[in-house]
């Protein structure tokens, strides 16, 4: 949508017409903000990850290193892909089959969707979490029944 307005020619012999306008420019200014803030689309890194293994916890884990994030949402569908650079070919994968839901506490958002793996040869469902805080700041939570893995702190490439 192109909005054009010619601010020679504006007229504001009267305050109703100012007023309106002044409150189609604060709608747009705060809703185009707001969408590109909300777009979470893009390639991140993320440097600390953290893996728990529900039936063997000596499998658990934390560790620093560089883990490439891809993540794609258009409404209900998109793909989430991790690679962790310790093992490039190994590439994790995940599609989305729906959108479960969203907290918003006014601070901090969590967007929650079911997937199912794409990089197994027996494909499971999956959840994937992403924690979005006040500050921008983003982690994303891979879970199942049996384990779950977070990658801290994303940083868009």
């Amino acid at each position: 949508m192109f909005l054009s307005i010619n601010f020679y020619k504006a007229s504001f012999e009267n305050k109703m017409n100012k007023k309106i306008f002044l409150a189609i420019i604060t709608y747009l200014f705060f809703n185009i903000g707001h969408a590109q803030v909300v777009s979470i689309n893009g390639d991140y890194i993320s440097q600390k990850t953290s893996f728990q293994d529900v039936n063997n916890p000596d499998n658990s884990f934390v560790e620093e290193v560089i883990n490439n994030i891809f993540i794609q949402i258009d409404d209900n569908c998109g793909v989430f892909a991790f690679q962790n650079m310790r093992f490039p070919n190994n590439i994790l994968s995940y599609k989305i089959n729906s959108f479960k839901g969203k907290i918003d506490d006014g601070e901090n958002e969590i967007f929650t969707y079911n997937c199912t793996s794409l990089h197994s040869e027996e494909p499971s469902l999956e959840k994937i979490i992403l924690y979005i805080f006040e500050n921008r700041s983003i982690n994303v939570k891979i879970s199942d029944s049996t384990s779950n893995q977070i990658f801290y702190g994303l940083i868009k490439q």
